[in-house]
């Protein structure tokens, strides 16, 4: 707030400023990025003032008191100061908060280009590569998506729902749905507190009696022993996969 009063009243937070200040998955506050109108300049050592002659009134908003760039211009903004990992994260927790959502951003994107524009090309890819897959439910199941993604693991669905007779059994991070086999992200025992440990083993319970296979992988294991991470996906995949065939074809030769 401070940077922006000093800046005069065009001034606004842009990349990781704005970013913070929405609370995106990945951004931790300390950077002060400051739009300011192209023909202000006032160097600082606390604060990265970004002069433009390219900021619409459509693009800026406020937040509380703090003046600052809408959701989709700070993802833009934000692709050409930090990697796509954390660009990803960004979106993800912005599309699950309802601030913006994959048809949105990509309008945005079209009517900005791409050429020359990193943020934008950045934003482009991650748009392209998600698709219209549920959001990510947090940081690590983007990372876990990345991953995915860089090893060719056969695709999933995101957040898929699991009904039984009593109603949601549960909801599965990573689904396999036609081999019933299932990845979660954060630990079986991510929630701590007998009632919480009761609640997901009742869950686990369920999913099981539905004939459901489930993975647990925590952060360590996503974030440091990947290959070990694909490597099991990979395998039980193939197994369940061809389980499911031999199964088809046995019932196949009983009817002939």
């Amino acid at each position: 707030m401070a940077a922006c009063l000093a800046l005069g009243p065009a001034a606004v937070a842009s990349h990781r400023a704005a970013a913070a200040l929405w609370q995106l998955d990945g951004i931790e506050p300390g950077v002060i990025d400051i739009y300011v109108p192209n023909d202000r300049t006032r160097p600082s050592h606390e604060v990265i003032v970004r002069r433009t002659r390219s900021l619409p009134r459509s693009d800026t908003t406020k937040l509380g008191r703090f003046p600052l760039t809408t959701v989709v211009r700070t993802l833009l903004d934000l692709g050409s100061v930090v990697d796509e990992d954390r660009l990803e994260a960004a979106f993800e927790s912005a599309y699950r908060r309802g601030l913006t959502d994959p048809e949105r951003a990509q309008r945005r994107v079209r009517t900005c280009g791409t050429r020359g524009s990193p943020g934008p090309a950045a934003l482009n890819r991650i748009l392209g590569a998600r698709g219209n897959a549920e959001p990510a439910g947090s940081v690590l199941e983007v990372k876990f998506i990345r991953l995915a993604r860089r090893g060719h693991l056969p695709p999933f669905e995101r957040q898929w729902r699991v009904l039984d007779r009593e109603g949601l059994a549960g909801r599965i991070d990573f689904a396999y749905a036609d081999l019933r086999l299932g990845v979660e992200v954060g630990g079986k025992g991510s929630h701590t507190g007998p009632a919480a440990e009761e609640r997901d083993s009742r869950r686990h319970n369920r999913l099981t009696a539905q004939g459901w296979r489930v993975l647990y992988f925590g952060w360590s294991d996503v974030v440091n022993r990947p290959e070990h991470v694909l490597h099991v996906v990979r395998s039980e995949h193939a197994r369940l996969r061809h389980a499911y065939s031999l199964h088809e074809h046995q019932a196949g030769d009983s009817q002939a």
